[in-house]
């Protein structure tokens, strides 16, 4: 590898990694982290996350005339898997994480699609809206569905709550504004 080449990989590779030393320690710790990705076993002789995650926290604060010709093939293979999942699209949370193994896996891979830094911040943002509107709805529902039986909504059949089975959450919101400040 020519020195030219290094530079652009070792560039291009921090461009990608946008999280900190900290970061990457606080989401290893973070069960969370093994929602996706493959384990070691389950891998194979393909690189899984937790082994990326686990290079990349000691490579991310190596200079780079301390990089060795082996963390200039991993940070390859990591801008590859990196640049290939950011063209993906989040899917469904993941159990209570909130998380989809979207997000999961490049986190894996040291890149945070939720911080502005990621170029696919709006993709990531765009899904957080409306998993969240999807959420004030569930909410909402429950709150339906526990109107005690002697009060007015449930003798009127209230057509608010009637309609949140079949409409989103934009028609709602100025009467779940409304209704957090009844109770």
């Amino acid at each position: 590898m020519t020195d030219e080449e290094k530079s652009e990989t070792f560039k291009k590779w921090h461009d990608l990694m946008n999280m900190s030393k900290a970061q990457l320690d606080r989401w290893a710790d973070d069960p969370d982290h093994l929602l996706a990705s493959l384990n070691r076993q389950e891998a194979g002789s393909i690189q899984s996350g937790f082994d990326s995650l686990r290079r990349i926290r000691t490579r991310i604060t190596k200079k780079k005339d301390d990089w060795t010709a082996d963390d200039y093939k991993a940070a390859k293979r990591e801008i590859s898997f990196v640049s290939r999942m950011l063209g993906n699209s989040p899917g469904d949370p993941v159990g209570d994480s909130g998380m989809s193994k979207w997000e999961i896996s490049l986190k894996n891979w040291g890149h945070d699609p939720s911080l502005k830094s990621s170029p696919q911040y709006k993709k990531w943002k765009s899904w957080s809206s409306k998993k969240k509107a999807s959420e004030d709805v569930q909410t909402f529902r429950m709150m339906c569905s526990s109107v005690p039986s002697d009060h007015p909504w449930n003798k009127n059949k209230d057509p608010l709550c009637t309609m949140v089975a079949s409409t989103g959450l934009p028609d709602l919101l100025p009467y779940l504004d409304w209704l957090s400040k009844m109770t």
